[in-house]
Protein backbone atom coordinates (compact mmCIF):
# COMPACT_ATOMS: atom_id res chain seq x y z
CA UNK A 1 0.00 0.00 0.00
CA UNK A 2 1.37 3.29 -0.54
CA UNK A 3 1.73 6.25 1.36
CA UNK A 4 0.95 9.68 0.28
CA UNK A 5 4.24 11.90 1.38
CA UNK A 6 1.87 14.49 2.94
CA UNK A 7 0.16 11.96 4.79
CA UNK A 8 3.01 11.10 6.76
CA UNK A 9 4.72 14.55 7.21
CA UNK A 10 1.20 15.47 8.88
CA UNK A 11 1.19 11.84 10.90
CA UNK A 12 4.86 13.05 12.25
CA UNK A 13 3.30 16.37 13.47
CA UNK A 14 1.33 15.01 15.35
CA UNK A 15 1.65 14.36 19.35
CA UNK A 16 1.34 10.97 20.50
CA UNK A 17 -1.83 9.76 22.33
CA UNK A 18 0.13 9.26 25.42
CA UNK A 19 1.38 13.17 25.66
CA UNK A 20 -2.31 13.99 24.66
CA UNK A 21 -3.60 12.60 27.11
CA UNK A 22 -1.21 13.98 29.94
CA UNK A 23 -1.95 17.67 27.89
CA UNK A 24 -5.59 16.69 28.46
CA UNK A 25 -5.49 15.81 32.10
CA UNK A 26 -3.01 18.86 33.36
CA UNK A 27 -5.92 20.88 31.52
CA UNK A 28 -8.44 19.91 32.99
CA UNK A 29 -8.37 22.46 36.29
CA UNK A 30 -7.97 25.27 33.89
CA UNK A 31 -11.17 24.32 32.78
CA UNK A 32 -12.78 23.95 35.95
CA UNK A 33 -11.14 27.50 36.40
CA UNK A 34 -12.68 28.93 33.21
CA UNK A 35 -15.85 27.64 33.88
CA UNK A 36 -15.79 29.11 37.85
CA UNK A 37 -14.98 32.84 35.78
CA UNK A 38 -18.03 32.38 33.41
CA UNK A 39 -20.08 31.58 36.43
CA UNK A 40 -19.04 34.53 38.27
CA UNK A 41 -19.44 36.80 35.40
CA UNK A 42 -23.20 35.44 35.14
CA UNK A 43 -23.85 36.31 38.77
CA UNK A 44 -22.40 40.20 38.03
CA UNK A 45 -19.02 39.88 40.24
CA UNK A 46 -16.67 40.22 37.26
CA UNK A 47 -14.66 43.05 39.20
CA UNK A 48 -13.35 40.18 41.12
CA UNK A 49 -11.52 38.48 38.21
CA UNK A 50 -7.93 38.85 38.44
CA UNK A 51 -5.54 38.79 35.21
CA UNK A 52 -4.04 35.67 36.45
CA UNK A 53 -7.31 33.93 36.51
CA UNK A 54 -7.92 34.72 32.52
CA UNK A 55 -4.41 34.08 31.71
CA UNK A 56 -4.47 30.64 33.82
CA UNK A 57 -7.86 29.54 32.05
CA UNK A 58 -7.00 30.63 28.33
CA UNK A 59 -3.91 28.61 28.48
CA UNK A 60 -6.23 25.56 29.47
CA UNK A 61 -8.04 26.40 26.54
CA UNK A 62 -4.87 26.42 24.01
CA UNK A 63 -3.68 22.79 26.24
CA UNK A 64 -7.60 21.37 26.03
CA UNK A 65 -6.93 22.49 22.03
CA UNK A 66 -3.60 20.76 21.57
CA UNK A 67 -4.88 17.85 23.65
CA UNK A 68 -7.78 17.03 20.98
CA UNK A 69 -6.05 18.18 17.89
CA UNK A 70 -2.69 16.86 18.63
CA UNK A 71 -1.04 19.54 16.77
CA UNK A 72 2.01 21.13 18.15
CA UNK A 73 2.15 24.81 18.35
CA UNK A 74 6.50 25.10 18.62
Amino acid sequence: MKVEKGSQDAEQDKLSIPIRMLIGLASLPSMALAFMLVSAIIDGQAAGIGAFETLYALVGFIAFYVALSGKKLF
